[in-house]
């Protein structure tokens, strides 16, 4: 197995699957490809959905790029 596809969302079972695949990964070096995921609930309502719209995403996206970054560096 070379990739392992995890599915992020900060949630702490999201980060028992990162935990889990870091894990695996290091036993066969593959490589772990984090997508960070948001549920479609988040855009049920105006207000959340403004959250994740247009330019004010960009430091939001900044954050969970950084943090994706540091958990795949440990």
């Amino acid at each position: 197995m070379k990739n392992i596809l995890v599915a992020v969302d900060f949630s702490r079972l999201s980060d028992r699957a990162m935990d889990y695949a870091l894990s695996f990964a290091r036993r066969y070096d593959s490589t772990v490809i984090a997508a960070h995921v948001i549920s479609p609930a988040l855009y049920a309502t105006p207000s959340a959905a403004s959250m994740y719209g247009g330019i004010e995403s960009l430091p939001y996206l900044d954050g969970v790029r950084r943090e994706l970054t540091h958990r795949l560096e440990e």
